[in-house]
Parts: C-alpha cells; structure tokens; sequence
C-alpha cells in the first residue's frame, strides 16, 4: 500500500508512513464518522410558545390588576362623592334653617314693627321721655313714641324749628306741644329734675278734648293702633340753678298723654313744660 500523503510504499499494516509520518488507515479499515446530535426541529418553536404564553399571561395579570384596583377607585371616589352629597345635603339644610330663621326673624321684626319697644309701665316711659329731654336728644324722644307716629313726632319737631328759626316766643305754637323740644335751650349750669304729681284717666283729665291729646278713635283713625288704657300725667319740672348769691329755685308744669298698646307704655302728648 501507499502513502497518501507522499506516495511511497509502505508495508502493509503500517499505521505511519516511514517516509513523511502521514498516519494511514490500514487496508480495508472504515473511517470512523463523528456523528452530531442534531436538536429537533420543533424546539424552537417550543420555547417561542411558552414566552408567548408567559407575555400573555403577564399581560392578562397587569389588566386584571389594574382593572380591580380601578375598581376600588371607582369605589372611593364614589364613596368620596356620596359622602360630599351627604355634606352638600347638610348643608343645604343647615341654610334652609338659617333662611327659616331669618324669615322667622323677618316676620316677628314685621309684626312687632307696628310698634317700637316700649316701656313696661307709664312712669318708665316718662322717664325715658325726660332722660332724651336732658340729654338733648331728640331721637330719643321720638323712640317714646308708637313707631306709626313717626312722621307726627318729626312733625312736631320741625314746627318747633321753624318758630325758633322765626323768633318763637312760645305762644304761637299754642298746643302742638313741639315746644317740649325747646330742651336745647336748657342751660347747661342749671339743675333739672322732674316729678309726677298726678295721674288721670284721659277723659277725666283738665286737658282731654284739646287737639294734641288723642282718644281711641283719633288713634285708631290716623295711625291704626288702639291702646287699652290712656291716662294724662301731671309733671312737674325742678330747675335750681346757684350763684355766689345764693340758690334759686323754678319749674314748669306740663300733662303728658301715656298709653298701654300691646302690652307697653308710650308717650302719645307732649307739652310745653319749659
């Protein structure tokens, strides 16, 4: 046999050649094959399947997730609006007591507005009316008054003005009694009180039948107020006035007309008393 490498011969059953050392198979001797497993054609897609299936399950997992928690959400924020409607409603109700209330109030205002709050008993309303008077107040002095005669005290008021401003003398205003509001010429170094020395009922009085004193139906008439009872108060006027000669003593007298509506006392006369 030969070489294959450098062709010279050999002996038979020689494994190298002496010549060039080439290794040879001996004679009739068949070359060993190298087999290679070769990997079955379907595993790739095997392998592809399952990271499919796994993506899609993931996929599914994060929507069902995301879909209960949205859920909750849903949830909360219903709860949230409920109980905002809830507070709403409150208040809703809390405002419609409050606008209850105020109607209430508006109502009572309106129904007590026939007349201002007046005094408890005639001898408190008098005090009021020469408190106003001593205090120069002629504001106060109409709050003595039914709230209905407002315009007939303010009248007074500015016919007692109008003298003044014309040279009253007192006469002239006769018995209109705006002359009580000549309080702003008290002098203010003098001292004044007052005190009632008398009370008659109305039509037993030495004043009733004048024209600023008013009877039920006169009342009732011009103002639309009925008093239950009326009495003419005798007032005295105290006024001591000292110097370095001595202490003098004066007065006036005045009748004031009170009487009881709706359970309170109120001025209805004035009068020169000054």
């Amino acid at each position: 046999m030969f070489c294959p490498n450098c062709g010279k011969e050999i002996q038979d059953g020689a494994k190298f050649c002496a010549n060039c050392g080439t290794k040879v198979e001996p004679a009739g001797a068949v070359p060993t094959q190298v087999t290679q497993e070769v990997a079955p054609k379907n595993t790739g897609k095997k392998v592809l399947f399952i990271i499919v299936l796994l993506v899609c399950a993931l996929v599914i997992g994060a929507l069902a997730f995301m879909k209960m928690h949205g859920d909750l959400g849903t949830g909360n924020d219903d709860r949230d609006r409920y109980e905002q409607d809830d507070r709403d409603d409150e208040d809703d109700r809390d405002d419609k007591d409050d606008d209850d209330d105020e109607e209430k109030s508006s109502k009572s205002e309106k129904s007590s507005g026939k007349k201002k709050s007046g005094s408890e008993s005639y001898e408190d309303v008098i005090d009021a009316l020469f408190e106003a008077a001593f205090d120069n107040d002629p504001e106060a002095v109409a709050k003595c008054f039914p709230k209905e005669m407002d315009s007939y005290v303010k009248k007074l008021y500015n016919a007692y003005l109008t003298s003044k401003d014309s040279g009253w003398d007192g006469d002239n205003l006769n018995y209109t009694t705006g002359a009580f509001f000549a309080f702003d010429n008290l002098d203010p170094d003098t001292e004044y009180s007052y005190e009632i020395v008398d009370t008659t009922d109305l039509e037993d009085s030495p004043v009733y039948g004048k024209p600023s004193v008013f009877t039920n139906e006169m009342l009732e008439s011009e103002y639309g107020l009925t008093f239950d009872e009326a009495y003419i108060v005798e007032v005295n006027v105290i006024s001591k006035y000292s110097d370095g000669n001595g202490t003098y003593t004066g007065g006036g007298k005045g009748y004031f007309e009170v009487a009881k509506i709706d359970g309170d006392w109120y001025v209805l006369r004035l009068d020169d008393i000054w």
